[in-house]
């Protein structure tokens, strides 16, 4: 699995060699954010539903203007842009548009997407999302020509991952990821191992704790600020314990534990499994989110939590490492969003 790990990624290395040597080559300097801001502007991305149908005339506008490798970085470039804006990564909507469109042109920028995960088994997982057989067969042919043993791996257990898909989550959840008419991409809203689709109100509240997170560590700066206006000296100082009390307060009422913001949030589903109240912030979070860390819940994420570290603590090495996060991974959103 090492000698696979590593020449997956030495062909995403190459890759982006490939693409900007095409780029040094033209006459002229393409600049992939500038580019992506004229797509994005010109197609009106911020109006666009979270569908393949709305991205169809940015998919066609990629595939008739650029070479494969630059196509998918400029849809990189435009995820990293206006993913924030959006509430959710606008390459999934593009790949699927993309596979929709099909035709070979198409296969060979979803390969490009395929050989740029940050390991050999997501891009399989995100390979047997794809539902057209022809587009996966011509992705296939596209990666064999750079590496067999690759596109082997990534591209020829589509039948064995979706029995294994079925085993891993109750029959009722699997049948309902397996056949719905989006992918990962659009299920997760880009996560891995999501079990579903994220609702808007989820997204929502995600935004409104990320808010809260930056305001929590402003305070420090802009109350010794108005300290300051009203009282010299003497308000700087005051007005700097009163941000250092605030920030602590919307913090732990957030539900923040230690400096950690993950091993925080498990911190947090210990005591919530043993009866702890919501802090205000946290009640508020979870109440525009329309989400319920039941105590019980709670409770399995905690033992799912305690298992993964006995495992991990006695894994004897990375790749095996490597399997257990992504299965606990897995685990955990299937507790937190079933």
């Amino acid at each position: 699995m090492k000698n696979i790990a590593k020449k997956y990624l030495e062909l995403g290395n190459s890759l982006e060699e490939r693409a900007f040597s095409i780029l040094n080559a033209k006459p002229y300097a393409l600049d992939l954010k500038n580019e992506a801001i004229k797509i994005g502007d010109s197609f009106e991305i911020l109006l666009k539903k979270r569908s393949a149908n709305s991205y169809t005339d940015i998919a066609k506008y990629l595939l008739n203007t650029y070479e494969p490798e630059i196509a998918y970085f400029v849809a990189v470039e435009i995820n990293e842009i206006f993913e924030k804006k959006l509430g959710y990564p606008p390459i999934g909507q593009i790949t699927l548009a993309l596979e929709n469109i099909g035709g070979k042109h198409a296969a060979k920028i979803l390969s490009c997407s395929l050989l740029h995960f940050n390991d050999p088994h997501t891009a399989q997982l995100a390979f047997n999302v794809f539902k057209s057989e022809l587009i996966c067969s011509q992705i296939k042919s596209d990666i064999e020509i750079q590496d067999k043993e690759i596109a082997d791996f990534i591209c020829t257990n589509r039948t064995l991952i979706k029995q294994n898909q079925k085993q891993n989550v109750d029959s009722k959840d699997s049948m309902d990821i397996l056949n719905d008419s989006d992918s990962i991409f659009d299920l997760s809203d880009g996560i891995k191992n999501m079990p579903r689709k994220l609702e808007v109100t989820e997204i929502f509240s995600d935004q409104i704790f990320r808010h809260l997170q930056t305001i929590s560590n402003i305070v420090i700066i802009f109350c010794p600020i108005i300290g300051a206006y009203f009282r010299g000296v003497l308000g700087v100082g005051i007005g700097f314990g009163i941000g250092l009390l605030l920030r602590m307060w919307m913090r732990y009422s957030m539900g923040f534990r230690g400096k950690d913001p993950d091993i925080s949030f498990f911190i947090r589903m210990r005591e919530r499994s043993e009866g702890s109240k919501r802090g205000l912030l946290e009640y508020l979070i979870e109440k525009l989110g329309k989400r319920n860390y039941s105590i019980k819940k709670c409770y399995e994420i905690t033992q799912a939590w305690d298992k993964f570290q006995s495992q991990i603590n006695n894994a004897k090495s990375d790749d095996e490492k490597l399997a257990l996060i992504e299965k606990f991974d897995q685990k955990l959103k299937h507790i937190s969003y079933t």
